[in-house]
């Protein structure tokens, strides 16, 4: 998930799905904590600069953490939340 912010882009990753399984074993979640992201138990997430290195980061984490070949393989649901 994508959100920005005054200070940047945040990127959060969820750690677990809707009936509370694991998504990402513990090798992965000690990678995102070596990369400087905040985990916690059910997600991990980091703020960063802008949506240009949010997008970067992205891309890492699919490629080298969660082994996805080329990120392009993947389908991608957008959501648009309005400000209340």
């Amino acid at each position: 998930m994508l959100t920005p912010c005054r200070e940047g882009t945040e990127v959060t990753v969820l750690l677990l799905d809707a009936s509370g399984r694991t998504l990402m074993g513990h090798q992965e979640r000690r990678s995102l904590g070596a990369l400087g992201w905040r985990v916690d138990s059910a997600a991990a997430s980091r703020l960063l600069p802008d949506s240009a290195a949010a997008a970067e980061m992205t891309a890492r984490i699919l490629i080298e953490i969660l082994h996805v070949a080329h990120p392009a393989d993947l389908s991608c649901h957008l959501e648009v939340l309005s400000a209340p």
